[in-house]
This record gives structure tokens, C-alpha cells and sequence, in this order.
């Protein structure tokens, strides 16, 4: 392409005085015309003219070195998306290769930004390069000391890069130079990730080592971080079975990651009774399971009606320094519902409450279903009263219920109990998850023909299941219905739209859903953010 004439004559008439001084002083080792070369560069970049015409200048093309544009780069931090449009125009249009160091600090200077995918793509490009591990780590650490670099969440792209290349012990390395090197840790989600990398790989020993080493850092693994545990040694359970003896002869405490790992091993494979036994005697060494898995096992023996174990598990549960929390209470909950014995039930739901732990909305649900079995209608009705109360969308109807509800909802018309918005929320709910779309919508004319307006949490759910089974013209129709009805969306609500945009790869707009979340004064959850970063 030919260049007009005035983008000919751009370099000579703005920057030819400047060009004039630097070629008129320049040496190899002259600081001031590298200096003034740089800040020409800067310029530039800075400028409203063509980038193009600037740099088809044949000295500014051969006096262009690797660290000249890393000085261009630290001097526009503030601005990374421009930093970034700089680094792009040299590698494509000039194919500049860029030094490693470049790489860095653009990493770096787009993470403090929130950039995370263009950040990503980088280091995707940089590890394509001959590069170790410690040379990748020592530069980022060099440029993120250098710079006074506020996040550190380069590091995790690093490893979480790494781990989707397949290269999990690098990733290993990485981790262990943060924390031999600086006072920087990953983030638990980098970790986890991590962990269930060196999974995939089958490094299960390592999995194990790289689990202690987090906890002798005081940091608190999440429950992905334990499920990678699990994962690993419940493929070798008889090898840990026998390890395990051997440390209980010698007299030896086993730490909770090896006894956590190995006890569900042992209850995943069917082994219940031989988990129940291995906790019952290493808890006589002071030794007990994560509560991860301590619940995990109530409800195995739960599960094949050994309740005296469960119960005797959950009795000893203060001696051993652990607390029950949600998960295990609606583990008993349910049990003792499905057994039909409903006021021992409700003790532990009661109990639940006197220890201040919120119900979940499974702990009503077993409640719920417990009473309509025993046709306990006007119960249900209240269960269904305090679940909306406390903000919790019903859900009486999942796992194969939708029938059941069907019938409590006919008795409920033959007994005059008013079939109110509590209940019409249940049962769309219902018929939703099980694709029953007509019988919603006759639902929904049943509700018009009373005069029974549909809430937040009704226009949630439907716009939660639509979004969830891909439909988000539905989705979106449903919200339109809803805005016009003056009905205002709730966290609950943006959450559900923008977990379907981005579940469909609807980035964009999940992102400009997310700003009208942000200015109406609602905030997402970590599980939203995590879907957007990724």
C-alpha cells in the first residue's frame, strides 16, 4: 500500500528535530541517546499518528532493540491495553521478537488491569519458547519486584498454564520457587487446579507431597484441593492400607491428607465398615479425617442403614476437634426423613439452627419430600413458607419428585388448601428440571386465572433452568416479561443470566451483564467471577 503524502512527510516535520539530535549523538554505550531514543519511542506510542509511517522509518527500524520497548512498556503501565496494542503491532506488523522480559512485564501490567485473557494468551506464547521453568519464574519475579507490582496473580497464570500444557511439574517447580524465593503464594484455586493436574498425570505421590507442603504453609485447601487427595489415593487404598498399619505399629500419628485420602478410598470402593474401623482406631491416636470425608462416610453408612456407626461417628465428633456443619446435618436430616421418622428429623434441623448454621435449601428439601410422603400437606406448605422467607428457592421436585409434587399439589386443591406462590414456585421449579415446559405454562395460566403474580424468585428460576439447558432466548424472554412487570432482578438473578452466557461462550455479553450487575449494587459470587476469568 502507498503512503499518502502526509504520511510520508509524519516522521520528518513531528519527530525529525528529535531524530536529528539522537543520530547526530548516538553511540553504543551513549545513555542519553538511548535515553532520547526511548523517549521518542514514547512519544510515538503516545501520539495520535500512524504508527506505521512512525516505524517505517529506516533508523528508528534498525536502532529498534529489546530493550528499548521494554523501557516503552515499564513507562506505560498505566495504560496496559495501549502497552499491549504496542507489543502486538511490533510482533505482527514488524516481526519484532520480543525479549522475555517484555513478556513479563506486559503480563504483569495487564493482570493489575484485570486483563486475565490477554494475559493468558502471553504466557501461552512465551511458553512456547526453549525456556525453563526457573528462567520464566526469575524474570516475573525480577519485573514484579522492579515495577512495585501490587498483584501477584502472574504467577498463577504460570502455573495454571503450565498445568494446561501438561506440564504439572513444572508447575511444582514454580510454586516451590515462589515460596523458597519470595513471600508470594498462589491463589487456593491455582492450587487446587494444580493438584488435580498432578492427578491427571497419575503423579499421586506427588499430589500427596505438594498437599502437606500447603498445609505446613497454613493455608486452607478447598474442597478441590481435597478431592485431588482423594482421587489419588483411592487409586493405590491397598498400598495405603498396608502403609497405613505399618504406621499405626510403629506408633506413628498418619497426617490427615493420608488418612482422609485413604478413608474414602476405602468407602468409594464399597468398604464402608473397614473405613468406619480405620477412623475408630487411628482416632484413638489423636488422628481423625478432614470433615470432607468424615461426611462423606455418615453417609455411606447412612446409605446401607448402618445407623449406629453414623450416629456413633457424629456423636464422637466433639471429642475429635471437628464440628458439624451444613453438609452433615442434612445428611442425618435425610436419613431419618426417608425413614419416615420425621421428629427426629426436625431435632437435627432444629439443632442445626441452635448452632448457627443456616439451612440449605437440601436440608428443606428432605424435609419437605419427608412430609409429603406422609401426606404432612399443610407441613409442607410451612417448610415452603420459610425456605422463600430465608431467600432459598424450593426445590421439592428434583431427583424424580415431580410426580409426587403433582399429587400434593392435587390434594392440596381437594383439602381447600390454597395453592399460593410458594407452591406454584415449587412446582414450575419441578417441571422445569424434568423439560415439563406445558405443564409449566399451564401452571402459569393457573396463576394469571387467580390473580397470582410471579416474584423474584419465581422469575429466577425460570430464567436458572432456561439458562442452564442452553435455551437463552427464553431466558432473556422471561427477563423482558419480568422488567416490564416492574419486578427488579436480584444478585440471584443476574448470577443465573451470566452463568448461560458464559456456559454458551457468550463472553461479551456475560461481561456487559455483569457491569449492569456491578452498577445496580448487586455483587457476584466467587463461582461467576471464576467462570468470566476462565
Amino acid at each position: 500500500m502507498k503512503l499518502t503524502r502526509s504520511q510520508k512527510l509524519l516522521v520528518s516535520s513531528k519527530y525529525q528535530p528529535q531524530l536529528r539530535t539522537i543520530c547526530g549523538k548516538i553511540l553504543p554505550d551513549d545513555e542519553e541517546s538511548d535515553a532520547q531514543f526511548v523517549s521518542l519511542l514514547r512519544n510515538i506510542v503516545r501520539g495520535k499518528h500512524s504508527w506505521s509511517s512512525a516505524f517505517n522509518n529506516p533508523f528508528i527500524t534498525a536502532s529498534l532493540r529489546p530493550h528499548h520497548v521494554e523501557k516503552v512498556l515499564v513507562e506505560t503501565l498505566e495504560d496496559s491495553r495501549l502497552a499491549l496494542r504496542f507489543f502486538n503491532f511490533l510482533g505482527l506488523h514488524k516481526n519484532f521478537n520480543h525479549s522475555t522480559a517484555s513478556f513479563c512485564i506486559l503480563i504483569h501490567a495487564l493482570v493489575q488491569s484485570n486483563l486475565f485473557w490477554p494475559a493468558s494468551s502471553l504466557l501461552q506464547t512465551l511458553l512456547f519458547r526453549d525456556l525453563s521453568p526457573r528462567e520464566v519464574f526469575g524474570e516475573l519475579l525480577y519485573w514484579y519486584r522492579e515495577c512495585g507490582f501490587s498483584l501477584s496473580l502472574g504467577f498463577d497464570l504460570v502455573i495454571q498454564s503450565y498445568v494446561q500444557n501438561g506440564r504439572a511439574l513444572d508447575a511444582v517447580l514454580i510454586f516451590k520457587l515462589m515460596t523458597e524465593e519470595s513471600d508470594l503464594l498462589p491463589e487456593m484455586r491455582t492450587l487446587s487446579g494444580l493438584l488435580n493436574g498432578l492427578a491427571r498425570a497419575r503423579q499421586f505421590h506427588k499430589v500427596v507431597e505438594l498437599f502437606d507442603h500447603m498445609l505446613n504453609l497454613g493455608l486452607e485447601p478447598d474442597v478441590f484441593a481435597y478431592t485431588a487427595v482423594v482421587r489419588s489415593l483411592a487409586e493405590e487404598f491397598e498400598l495405603g492400607v498396608e502403609l497405613m498399619n505399618e504406621m499405626l505399629r510403629l506408633g506413628f500419628v498418619p497426617s490427615e491428607a493420608a488418612l482422609s485420602g485413604l478413608v474414602e478410598g476405602l468407602r468409594k470402593t464399597g468398604r464402608e465398615l473397614d473405613a468406619f474401623d480405620l477412623v475408630i482406631r487411628v482416632g484413638k491416636r489423636g488422628a481423625v479425617p478432614n470433615l470432607f470425608v468424615y461426611n462423606a462416610l455418615i453417609n455411606s453408612l447412612c446409605r446401607i442403614d448402618k445407623r449406629d456407626d453414623a450416629m456413633s461417628l457424629f456423636k464422637g465428633m466433639e471429642m475429635t476437634g471437628l464440628v458439624p456443619n451444613d453438609v452433615t446435618y442434612t445428611i442425618l436430616i435425610n436419613f431419618f426423613c426417608k425413614k419416615g421418622e420425621l421428629d427426629a428429623a426436625i431435632q437435627f434441623f432444629s439443632d442445626m439452627g441452635k448452632g448457627g448454621i443456616k439451612p440449605t435449601v437440601y436440608s428443606y428439601n428432605s424435609l419437605i419430600y419427608g412430609h409429603c410422603r406422609l401426606r404432612n400437606l399443610l407441613k409442607a406448605e410451612s417448610f415452603f413458607r420459610q425456605m422463600t422467607v430465608k431467600g432459598l428457592t424450593p426445590t421439592v421436585v428434583t431427583e424424580g419428585r415431580l410426580m409426587e409434587a403433582l399429587r400434593v399439589a392435587q390434594e392440596m386443591v381437594e383439602r381447600d388448601v390454597n395453592m399460593d406462590l410458594v407452591c406454584y414456585t415449587v412446582l414450575i421449579d419441578g417441571t422445569l428440571r424434568k423439560n415439563g415446559t406445558k405443564i409449566m405454562f399451564g401452571f402459569l395460566k393457573e396463576m394469571h386465572e387467580l390473580g397470582i403474580s410471579p416474584d423474584i424468585v419465581l422469575y429466577t428460576s425460570m430464567i436458572d433452568n432456561y439458562s442452564r439447558a442452553g435455551k437463552l432466548k427464553e431466558a432473556l424472554g422471561f427477563w423482558d416479561v419480568m422488567v416490564d412487570e416492574g419486578v427488579l432482578p436480584n444478585a440471584m438473578t443476574y448470577t443465573a443470566l451470566i452463568n448461560g452466557f458464559c456456559k454458551s461462550g457468550s463472553i461479551d455479553k456475560a461481561e456487559v451483564l455483569l457491569k449492569e450487575m456491578l452498577v445496580s449494587g448487586h455483587l457476584p459470587n466467587q463461582g461467576t467471577l471464576l467462570r468470566l476469568l476462565h
